[in-house]
């Protein structure tokens, strides 16, 4: 896996204030989460 892998994505529905989160797991067994508020 890369040291700083690119990740990239889109969706629809989203209202300014909502919350979007990213969780995962990687081929080490490592997880992360991350959280962001659309502006």
């Amino acid at each position: 896996m890369s040291q700083n892998p690119f990740l990239s994505f889109k969706f629809r529905g989203a209202a300014k204030g909502d919350k979007v989160v990213v969780k995962w797991t990687d081929n080490k067994g490592e997880s992360r989460t991350d959280e962001a508020t659309i502006a």
